[in-house]
């Protein structure tokens, strides 16, 4: 239909999801949780779908933090955490 637009946050998860596989490399998936840009459920949505796929994913919340996580309360954590995943990794 010409002139409808879709909202961006239909498009992110389109194209998201398109990466939905079993062999898609292994991340930590984080969300702040005061993101207003991005709906909570779209990542656990996409972290779900990639569990199920048997890809390596993690859903990790990130407190005080707004879309771009740029004023989250604790920087370092959110970089420990996804440190923290992908040494597991190594580890498997």
């Amino acid at each position: 239909m010409a002139g409808r637009q879709r909202s961006p946050s239909r498009r992110a998860m389109r194209v998201r999801f398109t990466h939905i596989r079993a062999d898609a490399p292994p991340m930590p998936v984080m969300h702040a949780d005061s993101d207003t840009m991005a709906p909570w459920a779209q990542s656990t949505a996409f972290v779900t779908a990639l569990t199920a796929a048997g890809a390596a994913v993690e859903l990790v919340l990130v407190p005080g933090a707004g879309h771009l996580m740029d004023d989250a309360e604790h920087p370092s954590a959110v970089y420990q955490q996804a440190i923290r995943f992908l040494r597991g990794l190594a580890q498997v």
